[in-house]
């Protein structure tokens, strides 16, 4: 949802599992849709998501997949240099702390996390990063400023910058 291009699901990936039972235990399938009805929100009114989305502008990998952790950094853009996301995919089964460039000085806010959306949806989350992300500069990956943060397991974490 959060990469270039149209946004393709079928039937089963927007409701998951129906046919298990739950046993009086919450039903995954409710947190799922509840997550792709969240990053369908995001996709529609986010400029950096929306504006740019079939462009090569639009989006700007800060790192590929790093084999060693399992993880994706980039930025989503939209058309005024300041409407941007940053995007942390951790596709691993442990916790990790990372540090990241980022184009400028500032807050970055959380506007998303897959392990800890308010309660909304199941997972472990630190809960560390409810003020947002403050850049610092020391420069990573080719740029001047950088943030650090800490993503759970098979996690998607998604910060939205916060003008000084």
């Amino acid at each position: 949802m959060v990469h270039p291009g149209p946004k393709f699901l079928n039937l089963g990936e927007t409701l998951g599992d129906v046919k298990g039972k739950t046993g009086g235990k919450p039903s995954k399938v409710a947190d799922l849709r509840k997550m792709v009805a969240k990053l369908n929100e995001f996709y529609l009114t986010m400029p950096a998501f929306c504006d740019n989305d079939r462009e090569p502008d639009g989006f700007e990998w800060i790192r590929q997949m790093a084999n060693e952790k399992d993880m994706l950094l980039f930025l989503r853009k939209g058309s005024h240099p300041q409407d941007f996301v940053l995007v942390a995919a951790n596709f691993a089964g442990s916790a990790w702390k990372e540090k990241a460039g980022v184009p400028f000085a500032g807050r970055y806010v959380p506007v998303f996390d897959s392990a800890k959306e308010s309660g909304e949806i199941r997972g472990e989350g630190s809960g560390k990063e409810k003020e947002g992300l403050v850049a610092v500069r020391e420069g990573c990956d080719g740029r001047s400023h950088s943030v650090e943060m800490d993503i759970a397991p098979l996690s998607l974490k998604i910060f939205k910058y916060a003008v000084k």
